[in-house]
């Protein structure tokens, strides 16, 4: 055991792999929006080797697995043979994958409401992780393997008036350690 109280075995076993991604395939010509022929998404690879990666996960979001797994698995009994595996980690009631716009719309933006928080989109809370990182004094390198940039220059450049905010406290700081 470590001063987290975790030992080696369970320092494994939080670790989040990201081995695939579901993108939008793009279908050619023109098509009405409900066609089949439209845009297509499927499991693919991940855009690039840095979205490839493995990512440990505290203690709060491992529990959260475990419960989530346990309803899952409940879920999974209760439909019987109408259980698609998709082997995914969230999926509908009967096993597929989640639709975007069915999570967002029916999940995530009434819990924003119930939470008194402002409407934001899905793909923010991305940001609001990195930027709660860096602010924390986290180094941009980790920040960028986290978030699967293949540089640190990226987060960089991105979460910017992060670094600004960063700049106001080193003045701060060395106002402190020079006795200013």
């Amino acid at each position: 055991m470590d001063d987290t109280g975790q030992s080696d075995g369970d320092k494994r076993n939080s670790r989040a792999r990201n081995e695939s991604a579901y993108q939008t395939v793009p279908r050619h010509g023109r098509h009405e929006p409900d066609d089949p022929r439209r845009d297509q998404r499927q499991v693919g690879e991940p855009k690039t080797a840095t979205s490839r990666r493995t990512i440990p996960l505290g203690t709060s979001a491992m529990n959260a697995l475990r419960a989530h797994r346990k309803v899952q698995a409940e879920e999974r009994l209760r439909q019987g043979p109408v259980w698609q595996d998709a082997e995914l980690v969230f999926t509908d009631e009967i096993g597929q994958r989640l639709d975007g716009t069915s999570v967002t719309s029916f999940h995530f933006y009434p819990l924003l409401r119930r939470a008194g928080l402002p409407r934001v989109r899905f793909h923010d809370l991305r940001h609001s992780a990195a930027t709660l990182l860096l602010e924390a004094g986290m180094h941009p390198r980790v920040v960028a393997e986290r978030l699967g940039h293949s540089t640190p220059s990226l987060v960089l450049n991105v979460y910017g008036h992060i670094t600004e905010r960063m700049q106001e406290q080193a003045t701060a700081v060395l106002d402190q350690v020079l006795g200013a």
